[in-house]
């Protein structure tokens, strides 16, 4: 059987830069007028420094909190469905349920810039129990909040054109 290629994987990751945001993939709901669109939020730099998985696991926490708070405000209309780390430790998948074509990058860029600070300010990391969370042991909250005030003072940008391989 052959296998199709996934669009991340003719992504250059020798030519990008974190950190960024950049729209993926679009895919339609049947019979309605929405669409689902999928969103990296890279906040490392791929194969130059990636984040621990305890690191990693915290921020997912953290941002997956917060950005049901932000993603209302700043893209009416919008539904959020999953943020998730990427396999690689350098960032997240974000998927949004929103109305047809109405939901640029720049956007959403601006919302997940809103997103950062509204993630530091948790104070006590959300469902980091035994009876809340998989790997509730598995978990760094300080190094999360370093990470998050180096991204504060990044510019976040929305990339337009992403190098892909030839």
């Amino acid at each position: 059987m052959k296998h199709k290629q996934l669009e991340s994987f003719n992504l250059d990751h020798t030519k990008i830069v974190a950190p960024y945001v950049r729209h993926s993939k679009t895919m339609p709901v049947p019979e309605s007028n929405y669409e689902i669109n999928v969103y990296d939020f890279r906040l490392k730099t791929p194969n130059i420094v990636l984040l621990t998985p305890q690191t990693i696991h915290t921020l997912e926490h953290l941002l997956a909190t917060a950005i049901r708070t932000v993603f209302p405000e700043r893209c009416p209309g919008c539904k959020v469905i999953d943020l998730s780390p990427m396999g690689c430790r350098t960032g997240f998948y974000v998927t949004i349920l929103s109305p047809v074509g109405g939901l640029a990058l720049q956007q959403v860029t601006d919302a997940m810039k809103a997103l950062i600070p509204e993630a530091h300010a948790i104070e006590e990391l959300p469902g980091a129990t035994i009876e809340t969370c998989g790997g509730y042991l598995e978990h760094d909250f300080d190094d999360a909040k370093r990470e998050l005030v180096l991204l504060m003072k990044q510019e976040l940008v929305a990339l337009q054109n992403p190098p892909f391989l030839s």
